[in-house]
């Protein structure tokens, strides 16, 4: 196994100009996506049109999506687009809505766009049923409750299934399992976060949502979910109850590890996330790694060590078991990550990180981006 140490960047930097101009020529030229595809692994990333500021509050124009020379880089490393905002019921349905009003779509149009004009991506969506993705007025205290609620998400579900074909594969639930479950022998109502989809709609809400996504025909339905990386955690035993379920009711197609994994914490081994991947792999499942980043890293250390230790181990997994088919990177600049100092309130989250991604703000690589490479090439 690849270890990691600390100086690896300096001594690079402190070898001859023509090895080191060789070295920066031969990692420029490297493609992630190509490398990925060798062993049945589709390399993604994230990104959106118009991408909401968490500290300005602002939406901010020319940059990501909406910017050629960025949708460029992307195409050279990443074959699959998850849209990052874009597809979300909050952005989509920002006032009350009776499913016949096309302006609602302003946002959904200008991915669309993107997706027809770079037929190298393949889209992912993200996410169907989410509730941290809730305009104001999808609160019981706004009389959102009841078949109000069943209604939505069904309308929700199927609208974006059949408007938007090309998007062959979706997260139809994301984040359900409570971080602390009561069960890891079966799937009970106990297991689920408590949200508005839970109260209004019922226990069976997750079930509702994916036969929903599977009349309207979506190929590939995920549930996706965050802190389901080691293979004998709590949550992950919980979640692997639920998928056994929607499994069994020939409802769900793959599950989708966000891989949000912190760089102040054990590194796990490659053992531990094959093992992860084999137990849902076991059940005919697809693996996804849908979000993968570097939290809690704001030390040299963690960009040189932890960081990249983490990247490989978990890529290495992945090229090693034959399930997991998508490596998906949240985010592909460092100071464009939502962990990044700058964009995040460390009132809200605590996972700040100067060193989550593959390549820094100048389209230059990273630690991130070597351990990628060493993981397949």
């Amino acid at each position: 196994m690849k270890r990691y140490t600390i100086g690896l960047t300096l001594l690079f930097a402190l070898m001859s100009t023509g090895c080191g101009d060789k070295e920066e020529k031969d990692k420029t030229e490297t493609s992630l996506k190509e490398l990925g595809a060798i062993h049945g692994i589709e390399v993604g990333t994230s990104a959106a049109v118009k991408p909401w500021h968490p500290i300005t509050g602002t939406n901010e124009i020319g940059v990501e999506l909406s910017d050629p020379n960025y949708v460029a880089f992307a195409m050279k490393h990443f074959a699959r687009m998850t849209p990052s905002q874009d597809m979300l019921n909050n952005v989509v349905w920002d006032q009350p809505s009776d499913f016949t009003d096309a302006s609602s779509y302003e946002y959904q149009d200008q991915v669309q766009n993107f997706v027809n004009a770079t037929t190298d991506f393949h889209v992912h969506g993200a996410h169907m049923v989410w509730h941290s993705a809730m305009s104001p007025w999808m609160s019981t205290s706004s009389g959102f409750v009841g078949d109000d609620v069943v209604n939505f998400m069904e309308n929700h579900i199927a609208n974006m299934a059949l408007g938007y074909p090309q998007v062959t594969s979706w997260n139809v639930v994301n984040e359900a399992i409570s971080d602390n479950p009561i069960s890891t022998t079966s799937h009970v109502s106990g297991n689920l976060r408590d949200t508005i989809w839970k109260q209004e709609v019922g226990d069976d809400y997750i079930e509702r949502a994916f036969q929903v996504a599977r009349q309207a025909g979506v190929e590939t339905l995920l549930y996706n979910d965050y802190g389901i990386d080691l293979p004998n955690a709590t949550k992950t035993q919980a979640v692997l109850q639920l998928v056994k379920k929607l499994n069994d009711m020939d409802l769900i197609d793959g599950i989708g590890l966000q891989s949000h994994l912190a760089g102040d914490s054990t590194v796990p081994t490659i053992a531990e996330f094959r093992s992860n991947i084999a137990q849902f792999a076991a059940l005919g499942l697809e693996v996804h790694i849908t979000e993968f980043d570097i939290t809690h890293c704001l030390t040299l250390h963690c960009r040189d060590v932890t960081g990249p230790q983490i990247a490989y181990n978990l890529a290495s997994a992945c090229r090693e078991e034959p399930a997991c088919v998508s490596f998906t990177v949240w985010g592909m600049l460092n100071d464009r990550s939502w962990l990044h100092p700058d964009r995040v309130d460390p009132s809200l989250y605590s996972g700040r990180s100067l060193y989550a991604l593959p390549f820094d703000s100048q389209y230059g690589t990273t630690p991130i981006f070597d351990a990628l490479v060493d993981a397949w090439q």
